[in-house]
C-alpha cells in the first residue's frame, strides 16, 4: 500500500497541505485533534440548539492509476440523506438523519453519540484532477464509496524510450 507522498496527500478544505508547513498550519492540525478528543466524551454539550451532533465521518481516499477513490462510514444514515458534490479539484459530503432511537423512556448506561440525531458536512481537496461529470457514488452497510475518474492530463502516460548505443 502506498502511503501519502509528499505534495499527493488529500487535505481537508481550509487546510494546509501536509508537504506545505508552517507553524500555523500545525497549530491547526492541533487545535483540530483537540477538538475531536473533547467532543466525543462531551459531544451532547457542542449539540446545536435545535438537538444535532455534528460529527465528521470516518473518510478514507486513496488514488489509482486511473482514479481517485474515496469511502465514507455513515451508519445510520439512508442513501437519500447523503449529497455528494465533486468539481475539478474538490469532494464534498453532507448528510443528516434523525434520531435512531428514543431515549425518553430508557437509562442510558453508555452513550457514545451514535443513536442521535446527527448531521455533518465535509470538503476534502484532492490529490489530482477529476471528471466530476463522470464520478459515481454507492453506499452499501453504511459505507459510501465514492469512484472519480482522473482528467485524462492527470493520468500517468507511459512513453516508450529508444535506448540508442552510445559512444
Amino acid at each position: 500500500m502506498r502511503r501519502n507522498v509528499p505534495g499527493t496527500a488529500v487535505v481537508r478544505r481550509g487546510q494546509t497541505s501536509p508537504a506545505v508547513l508552517s507553524p500555523w498550519s500545525l497549530f491547526d492540525e492541533m487545535q483540530r485533534r483537540m477538538d475531536e478528543i473533547f467532543s466525543r466524551p462531551f459531544g451532547s454539550l457542542w449539540s446545536d440548539r435545535w438537538g444535532f451532533d455534528h460529527m465528521e465521518p470516518a473518510v478514507d481516499v486513496y488514488e489509482t492509476d486511473d482514479s481517485v477513490i474515496a469511502f465514507a462510514a455513515l451508519p445510520g444514515y439512508a442513501p437519500d440523506a447523503i449529497r455528494v458534490e465533486a468539481t475539478t479539484d474538490t469532494l464534498s459530503i453532507q448528510g443528516e438523519r434523525a434520531q435512531l432511537f428514543d431515549t425518553e423512556k430508557a437509562t442510558a448506561h453508555r452513550v457514545s453519540g451514535l443513536t442521535g440525531a446527527s448531521q455533518f458536512s465535509v470538503s476534502y481537496t484532492l490529490p489530482v484532477e477529476i471528471q466530476p461529470d463522470k464520478v459515481k457514488a454507492s453506499f452499501n452497510h453504511g459505507i459510501l464509496k465514492v469512484e472519480m475518474p482522473k482528467a485524462e492530463h492527470a493520468r500517468p502516460r507511459g512513453v516508450k524510450v529508444t535506448v540508442e548505443k552510445g559512444s
